[in-house]
């Protein structure tokens, strides 16, 4: 799979420290500051095996409706997510949140640096 990263969901620093260096892409706008988890698609951007201009040609001959049915089927496998492309080319696909198309991210993967700071503000709380 091209976009997947083993994290280890046994540890809580493992899934911040992915969450939090991910790459975000805004949701709707700019001018709204909402980002989600992203990925840019762009063909000259991808680690593509072999030549991206071949890429290039099998994806000016797929019907765009087989790619909305990989998406779907995903988007049925995980509920309350949804996935759409956004960008002025299309060229970044976001992850939302299914009842707001809003940043899946808890605010606090967003605020602290680490997870070590995190930590330490919650110790100090309790």
């Amino acid at each position: 799979m091209m976009f997947y990263k083993k994290v280890d969901l046994r540890s809580k620093k493992s899934m911040f420290e992915f969450l939090h260096n991910h790459f975000l892409y805004y949701t709707m706008n700019s001018w709204n500051k909402e980002k989600s988890i992203a990925n840019n698609v762009k063909l000259y951007n991808l680690d593509l095996q072999g030549d991206w201009c071949e890429a290039y040609d099998i994806l000016c001959n797929m019907n765009y409706f087989t790619i909305n049915a990989k998406i779907e089927a995903w988007e049925d496998e995980h509920a309350g997510y949804k996935v759409g492309f956004n960008g002025r080319s299309g060229g970044y696909l976001v992850l939302y949140n299914e009842n707001n198309y809003k940043n899946i991210l808890n605010d606090d993967i967003i605020y602290y640096n680490s997870y070590e700071e995190l930590k330490k503000d919650i110790i100090q709380d309790y």
